[in-house]
């Protein structure tokens, strides 16, 4: 009893009882050890926010946290009671490594995690908190997780003091999702996100309290700023930006419009003028994520360019695959089939909207005009520069805009912009019990 009493007074313990509501948590095989060599982690279950979940912490001050046969046993009977129960799981990440002690059966250990974690990818969602040092194999089954919060003084890298291992550099990376201040805020950021991720794959999209929106009056049209846009849309403060430093042709992120929870997709051209590679694996992992879990997801686009066609392909498989419920909204003037096909096509969409500026075309104006409007744009006496001009205008006008746009079954509604968040909730709530099937298959043969 006096080493269970201990316990209680290490960091990890400490990190668990922060994270579960208040007298709430019950640790899971306090007593366990093998071999005599102590776990280094703390496990248990409990309630966040009122949603039962389970947890565990490696402590520093615990076997310095090092895995070892003794830790697996702990982990590998979290992970069976999550899989019975369908609770997502919070992992709490600071170790030295693994256990000598142990030697090749810290090896056997790692196997049988990794394994696991991934099994369960897609079935209850997943979230690290790496709040020290977390290297070697144990990085590569943080990486697996769902969402990794990491604070900026956490390490998390395949070598240890390695360059490439500081927090900073894992969120532009795309390892880590979220960068906090500190152990509280990332603990504070895990409870926010469970309490709107589903607590599995097969229980309903979770509908939450909100803040009704101030100032809806005011237009969002020419808002350069996309987070503004986002925040406009979405409930009141309800925005949880994800993968904010890499990829940074799109803004992805979890919010909630009168209450239902949805996966955000926004293009953001400001900060970068066209979909790169890194952009477009950050996008089709966050569709799988939401699919994986029925989160429905909006797209908010204004893409011209892709710079990558096997990002492209990315963004087209994960849409493509996905049964969840999917709305597009076209924001601006889309001049390329492959950003349309990616982002608003239709058959990958339930619905399209489309914003009174905006509208779709194949071709950029320039190329339409010279190869649709050749014989009037290089007519006899006339001024080249400014005929160019004014043909460019007029298919604008004529080809590209919203009605235009809506009358070839390109996008089905034309709304004002500041009428997006009512719309967009209407739909929400009117295609709640979608169903759809898809061929049977073992998985898609996806561009990595």
């Amino acid at each position: 009893m006096k080493a269970v009493e201990s316990q209680k007074k290490c960091d990890g313990y400490k990190i668990l009882k922060n994270l579960f509501d208040e007298n709430t948590m019950e640790e899971i095989a306090p007593f366990f050890k093998y071999d005599e060599i102590a776990p280094g982690i703390i496990c248990g279950f409990g309630r966040i926010k009122g949603y039962h979940a389970y947890a565990f912490a490696q402590s520093l001050d615990l076997s310095g946290g090092m895995m070892s046969k003794s830790q697996a046993f702990k982990l590998m009977k979290l992970y069976s009671l999550a899989e019975k129960t369908g609770a997502p799981i919070v992992g709490v990440f600071n170790s030295k490594g693994a256990s000598l002690i142990s030697k090749n059966q810290a090896l056997e250990a790692y196997v049988k995690i990794s394994q696991k974690c991934c099994q369960l990818s897609g079935v209850v969602p997943q979230i690290s908190l790496v709040v020290g040092m977390c290297y070697g194999t144990m990085a590569s089954v943080v990486s697996c997780s769902d969402i990794v919060i990491i604070t900026k003084d956490g390490k998390l890298g395949f070598d240890i003091g390695g360059e490439n291992s500081d927090a900073e550099k894992s969120c532009i990376d795309g390892t880590s999702d979220i960068m906090a201040e500190n152990e509280n805020e990332a603990i504070e950021k895990a409870r926010n996100l469970i309490s709107m991720l589903p607590s599995n794959n097969l229980c309903g999209n979770r509908t939450v309290e909100f803040n009704e929106q101030e100032n809806l009056n005011i237009s969002i049209a020419n808002e350069k700023n996309k987070h503004e846009i986002i925040n406009k849309i979405c409930d009141k403060s309800s925005f949880i930006e994800i993968k904010k430093d890499f990829g940074k042709h799109f803004i992805t992120g979890f919010a909630s419009i009168k209450g239902k929870v949805c996966g955000i997709i926004c293009s953001n051209p400001a900060v970068l003028d066209c979909a790169d590679y890194d952009s477009c694996s950050k996008v089709a992992k966050f569709i799988m994520m939401c699919d994986s879990f029925s989160i429905p997801l909006i797209t908010l686009a204004d893409t011209q360019n892709f710079s990558s066609i096997n990002g492209a392909s990315k963004i087209f498989c994960a849409y493509s695959n996905s049964t969840c419920i999917k709305l597009s909204v076209i924001t601006g003037k889309i001049y390329s089939g492959t950003a349309y096909t990616a982002l608003c096509g239709r058959g990958m969409q339930d619905l399209i909207f489309c914003w009174t500026t905006g509208g779709v075309s194949a071709l950029k104006p320039q190329t339409a005009v010279e190869i649709l409007w050749k014989d009037r744009l290089h007519g006899d006496g006339v001024d080249f520069k400014q005929k160019r001009k004014e043909l460019e205008e007029e298919y604008i006008k004529t080809e590209v805009g919203a009605i235009r746009s809506c009358e070839i079954g390109l996008a089905d509604y034309i709304i004002y912009p500041d009428e997006t968040r009512e719309k967009l909730a209407l739909a929400l709530e009117s295609l709640e019990n979608k169903r759809e099937r898809t061929l049977p298959k073992k998985h898609t043969n996806i561009n990595m």
